[in-house]
């Protein structure tokens, strides 16, 4: 959508709406433009309560040509909770065939709407977005099972080593025992005779 009102820019320099705020003055179309862009952008780094107040604030506006691109861009933040593809569409719809050819509300809100994606293309990206993230989240569960089996087996690879080392000791004492026990009987058998 950003992209699109600074697209705007080149097409409408020429022009210069009203200012629909009551000051009675006009503004020039590319400053305008550059106004509309920058509130774009401030949009899409505002928080879900700052949007839903901006929001409220447009809604309690007159209605006026500026007030309705605003409110277009306002509803075209996806992956707010304010996001209304199909409002942000309508309100372009309306502008742009409520407006003189010549006006650059209109034209705007022409161009604003052929950039608007599909919103059957944006809910399927958002069902992908959700699913990415929900295999993200079984991957990432998944590789701390396997850490956690890693650590297990290292924890019996270390105690088998451990009942490795006992048991070739007890070995090695067993078989000094059998050896001195075999030593004690040559004795004996030695000393009986």
């Amino acid at each position: 959508m950003l992209a699109c009102v600074s697209a705007c820019l080149a097409l409408t320099a020429c022009s210069t709406p009203r200012r629909p705020d009551g000051a009675g003055g006009t503004v020039d179309a590319g400053q305008f433009v550059a106004e509309l862009g920058d509130y774009a952008a401030r949009l899409s780094r505002q928080s879900e309560p700052d949007l839903k107040i901006e929001n409220q604030r447009l809604e309690d506006l007159p209605p006026s040509p500026e007030r309705t691109l605003r409110l277009a861009l306002l509803h075209s933040q996806r992956g707010a909770a304010i996001y209304d593809p199909q409002l942000a569409a309508s309100l372009l719809i309306q502008l742009a065939t409520s407006e003189p050819k010549t006006s650059v509300y209109g034209q705007l809100a022409q161009m604003l709407f052929t950039g608007l994606p599909d919103p059957q293309v944006c809910a399927d990206a958002d069902r992908l977005n959700t699913l990415n993230a929900s295999l993200a989240d079984q991957l990432e569960q998944l590789h701390s099972q396997q850490r956690s089996v890693e650590d297990q087996m290292g924890t019996l690879r270390t105690e088998l080593e451990a009942e490795r080392s006992e048991r070739t000791r007890l070995e090695k004492q067993l078989k000094a025992l059998k050896s001195l026990e075999a030593q004690i009987k040559g004795r004996d058998s030695t000393r009986s005779q």
